[in-house]
């Protein structure tokens, strides 16, 4: 049995592991108390006093008991500030009315216990139960004072008669005997919350120490990854301003143009054409004609692997360009294929000279096929 009021002792829902254990102290405090107060009933029945008295005494003490098992009711229920506030004001108003009963000449204990609600007040319940607390023991000493003058016969019903030595030395006894476990129990809980709360901060600083490495060494990552990527972009626009000087030549040196004499220029067509090649080829052809008063250029395409539509459709326009210009040209080159694509573009090819190789048309063809179209001497 004693095992199992111990796990219900412990059973405290509270999250705050500071207030779990003042609840744990302060439940312990209002057990000791219901219990104490509820054997104490019956001592006033046995002592020298009048039945009026002994039952004034009791009603004191069952006031006690119901308003700390109010206290410990809602301290089950997580209400610790409630439960602060019930079980001093229950104290309270028991310590006023042992001062009524006794007067204040003969309330030394009881003025003394008054310490003991006060201390709960001012470590558990805050300012606000502590002031009220406070209010609470002034207005039962001044009513006691005031009762004293104005109606004596109300005052002094449990004094004791005789001295009272026992009753004040046991009264200091148990008020500091009460103020020293209570100290005692919430000091301990405060030095455990301080060790704690230092433990953890040493904690929190360690973390933050290793939050600040890691973060420095992030950065650091952080800053070469970007030092790295600007040295990239840099190499990036260098290559990029190489290639496009270096595509530059290539397309100079794609579409040579050698002069053969006698008004008659070669340009060799070599690799794939495109659009693009195409409109490049036509302007430096045009270029050269112009400005080399060339009146008949010969069209290589031996080097070229493919030659579709399209190609055919850039070629006429170039031939056509070149009539434009005063020149005219001859195709070198052909092979059934390129012939194939030829008739099937639509192209009229009885005005267009062609030759098989440069070989033919350097070995004399070209000089009559230029002569009988009236493209100029030989």
């Amino acid at each position: 049995m004693y095992a199992a009021f111990r796990r219900w002792l412990n059973r405290l829902n509270y999250d705050d592991p500071v207030q779990h254990q003042q609840a744990r102290t302060l439940q312990l405090f209002l057990v000791c108390t219901i219990v104490a107060t509820s054997f104490g009933l019956l001592i006033p029945f046995f002592a020298p006093i009048g039945t009026a008295a002994a039952l004034a005494i009791a009603a004191s003490i069952v006031v006690v008991i119901v308003m700390c098992v109010v206290a410990l009711w809602l301290l089950r229920r997580s209400q610790f500030y409630k439960s602060v506030f019930w079980t001093v004001i229950g104290i309270t108003v028991f310590l006023s009315i042992m001062m009524l009963g006794t007067g204040l000449n003969s309330s030394g204990a009881t003025l003394a216990g008054f310490c003991v609600p006060l201390t709960i007040g001012a470590l558990l319940g805050g300012r606000r139960v502590l002031w009220t607390t406070f209010a609470v023991s002034v207005f039962g000493v001044l009513l006691t004072m005031v009762l004293e003058h104005v109606a004596p016969q109300m005052i002094g019903f449990t004094r004791p008669q005789g001295k009272n030595e026992a009753g004040i030395v046991g009264g200091y006894l148990i008020v500091v005997g009460l103020l020293c476990v209570i100290l005692s129990r919430f000091s301990t809980t405060l030095y455990r919350a301080i060790v704690e709360g230092r433990a953890r901060q040493d904690e929190l600083e360690s973390l933050q120490a290793g939050l600040e490495a890691t973060v420095g060494e992030r950065t650091a990552t952080l800053q070469q990854a970007l030092d790295e990527l600007a040295t990239r972009a840099r190499v990036q626009e260098q290559l990029l301003a190489t290639t496009q000087a270096q595509r530059a030549v290539i397309q100079q040196l794609g579409v040579p143009i050698i002069p053969l004499g006698g008004g008659r220029l070669l340009v060799p067509l070599v690799g794939e054409l495109d659009t693009q090649r195409m409109d490049l080829i036509r302007d430096r052809v045009v270029q050269a004609a112009v400005g080399g008063s060339a009146r008949l250029l010969v069209l290589d395409i031996t080097g070229v692997p493919f030659v579709d539509a399209p190609i055919v459709a850039e070629i006429n326009a170039l031939v056509q360009s070149l009539r434009l210009v005063g020149a005219h040209a001859v195709l070198v080159g052909i092979n059934p294929e390129v012939a194939q694509t030829l008739v099937a573009s639509g192209v009229e090819v009885s005005s267009l000279p062609a030759f098989a190789s440069l070989e033919q048309a350097l070995g004399g063809q070209l000089r009559a096929a230029a002569a009988g179209a009236g493209y100029g001497r030989a």
